[in-house]
């Protein structure tokens, strides 16, 4: 990227210390090396290589789509042996290859290894082992989003022998970054203060997960109200920079902004992609549970998600007391029947947590279902690493059962698919064991839904897994006349006791006739009401 903000030496991260490093061994001892920069989409792989290669003032080839894609597999081959040839009488040699994973892919990552491809293995895997061999200083990069992406001939201990690795900006990379844009903007109208300072702390809170192409987005979002803010000269300049980056125009802003790793993955989406959440007040005879439900969210995400704040305060003091209370645990299970609001509960968690500090990560299980061999347990190891590398994230699982069958019920099938479930099962408890923090210390939470704990495997319930769980049962009386009265309510229709006699409709029939209703159930009664016309001209209308 060429923005002026990302020059800045503060925002060195880990990645391009180790790299710089490498860089200066080979040009101190005249070494040869090949590197490996490893990290999702966005992170800045390739513009991280070509800055540290400049700086380190070697003369670098590059190897791009262009010089590669060519219909004649001849020229492909060509052009890679080309990059390689030592220059005679020059200084420090560098080649950069983008996406390697796409040019020579592991079997396991695409569907069928074409010959070109087999050919651009073999080619790439001669001349790595050449140029390792010359007497001048050379380093061969690579970059790819996933280090088993890359075919396993090229990652030997004499071939890709270094592996740098990428993650999604830190709180403190992420301050820095908002602080050098905030500063290349004010171009010294501002004098930098502790309000522009609480501001650049404030962006860094509230985007987790993001990486630099995610910054770009947000900075293009803001540019120009930020413009318009320091183009005026009269007033407070600094009063209107703060009403830029108010709670309310940075929830705008993030609100049309989805972080990369979150986009690039198939099947997964964010639970408030849509600005939409479910209210405590929506859920009628659920108080209890969404209590529980509310302390154990809060006691994972807001100890982090509160740093800086008031210790105080009396919800922190809470949250942090209740974790230290329950210790560690990964997930929590809702399950009741079909319709009794675990979904529904599920999507509670934006509202009970602070805003734009957490990711909400949704995904049903039977996205990850799949009938190829391997596949599904592919799709669960990314869906892990996507959720760790975007912490503090909440992973929101649908129909867990799924995933993590009980073993005593699907060996009773027996054959291949007991065998495949066993091993998507030993996947899933192995990925669950791995998860609690995230690359920065941030917290990675499970949420799961299930009609029954009988239908998941007893593996999956133990201390430590997803320990708690919480019933969801059938609305009681009260509670089911509540959510007749508030669907009539939303139609603009009021339901008061005693109407209709007439027609044999009164509160105790209902209330006798509807035991062991869920919502859905009474949303489709109340469609009844209002369409059947015997009963349309008996609900007075609320706007009368």
């Amino acid at each position: 990227m060429s923005e002026s903000y990302l020059e800045n030496p503060c925002i060195e991260c880990a990645a391009s210390k180790h790299l710089r490093d490498l860089l200066q061994d080979v040009k101190t001892t005249s070494a040869q090396s090949a590197i490996l920069l490893v990290g999702p989409s966005g992170t800045g792989k390739s513009s991280l290589a070509r800055r540290a290669l400049d700086a380190a003032s070697f003369d670098i080839r590059v190897l791009d789509f262009r010089t590669l894609c060519h219909d004649d597999p001849v020229t492909t081959i060509a052009a890679v042996l080309a990059a390689f040839q030592p220059r005679q009488d020059s200084g420090p040699q560098a080649v950069l290859l983008d996406d390697i994973d796409f040019w020579a892919p592991a079997p396991g990552f695409s569907n069928a290894i074409t010959p070109i491809e087999t050919r651009t293995v073999a080619v790439l895997n001669d001349a790595l082992k050449n140029s390792l061999e010359v007497a001048q200083p050379f380093v061969f990069i690579a970059t790819a989003c996933h280090e088993k992406a890359v075919h396993p001939a090229l990652l030997c201990v004499r071939r890709l022998r270094h592996v740098v690795r990428l993650y999604p900006l830190a709180v403190a990379e992420r301050k820095a970054l908002a602080e050098s844009w905030i500063r290349s903007r004010l171009r010294g109208k501002i004098k930098w203060c502790a309000s522009l300072d609480m501001i650049a702390r404030q962006i860094a809170t509230v985007t987790p997960g993001f990486v630099h192409a995610d910054f770009s987005r947000f900075f293009s979002f803001v540019e120009e109200p930020v413009n318009v803010a320091l183009s005026k000269e009269d007033g407070d300049v600094l009063k209107r920079v703060n009403e830029v980056f108010s709670d309310a125009s940075l929830s705008d802003v993030l609100r049309a902004i989805v972080p990369s790793l979150l986009a690039s993955a198939g099947g997964v989406s964010s639970l408030i992609s849509n600005g939409k959440c479910t209210s405590p007040d929506s859920l009628f005879g659920l108080d209890n549970e969404i209590q529980q439900f509310l302390e154990c969210i809060t006691s994972v995400f807001a100890s982090s998600a509160l740093q800086g704040s008031s210790t105080a305060d009396p919800q922190t003091r809470t949250s942090m007391e209740i974790m230290k209370t329950l210790g560690t645990f990964r997930g929590l299970i809702l399950y009741g029947p079909t319709g009794c609001g675990k979904t529904a509960m599920t999507k509670l968690a934006p509202a009970l947590l602070p805003k734009h500090t957490v990711n909400f990560l949704y995904i049903d299980a039977t996205a990850i279902v799949s009938s190829v061999i391997g596949d599904a347990e592919q799709k669960l190891t990314r869906l892990f690493a996507i959720a760790n590398a975007i912490a503090p994230a909440l992973l929101v699982v649908e129909n867990i059962d799924i995933l993590a069958p009980n073993r005593d019920l699907s060996e009773e099938d027996g054959g291949s698919a007991a065998q495949a479930f066993n091993r998507l099962l030993s996947t899933f408890l192995t990925q669950i064991d791995g998860v609690h923090r995230g690359h920065e210390g941030a917290p990675v939470f499970m949420l799961a839904t299930s009609r029954s704990l009988d239908l998941i495997d007893t593996a999956l319930l133990r201390p430590g897994r997803f320990e708690i769980h919480i019933e969801l049962r059938h609305p009681d009386a009260s509670s089911r006349l509540q959510i007749l009265k508030t669907f009539l309510k939303s139609r603009g229709v009021a339901l008061r006791d005693g109407l209709g006699k007439t027609i044999n409709f009164n509160t105790k029939d209902f209330t006798v006739n509807s035991r062991g209703w869920t919502a859905p159930d009474i949303f489709s009664f109340g469609r009844e009401l209002l369409v059947d016309e015997r009963f349309g001209n008996n609900l007075p209308s609320l706007q009368k």
